[in-house]
């Protein structure tokens, strides 16, 4: 089996390489093909070749995992080293919980984070 179907059997998320969501039904179906699945918006099922590809070259139809999305808290303290900013943050905690455990009493903000692995904000 190909690295793509043991990610989609293990739970793993995928897409296609345009970036829409697909929900797998399968990864049993015909030989050439053996993943079966939707693609969001779509009424009818579509097949992709044990790697991912639609077709034989590369192409926006083609499935790949989907990027992994990550959530964390952050503690926020006022600064006053002279290069800093006006602004300290501390480490990403996965829960609320754990933020304000570790938190020292100088915290001025705690803030969630959510970003996909992979995005570069401007």
């Amino acid at each position: 089996m190909t690295d793509l179907i043991e990610h989609i059997r293990s739970g793993g998320k995928v897409q296609t390489r345009d970036g829409r969501p697909v929900k797998v039904l399968s990864t049993e179906g015909a030989a050439l093909f053996p993943i079966v699945g939707y693609v969001d918006g779509q009424v009818r099922p579509e097949v992709w070749q044990p790697n991912g590809g639609w077709e034989p070259w590369e192409g926006p139809r083609d499935l790949i995992p989907a990027p992994k999305k990550h959530v964390g808290w952050v503690n926020v303290y006022a600064s006053s080293l002279p290069n800093a900013g006006p602004f300290i943050l501390r480490t990403t905690l996965r829960s609320r919980a754990d933020a304000d455990r570790v938190a020292c009493d100088n915290r001025i903000a705690c803030i969630r984070v959510e970003f996909t692995e992979g995005q570069f904000d401007e």
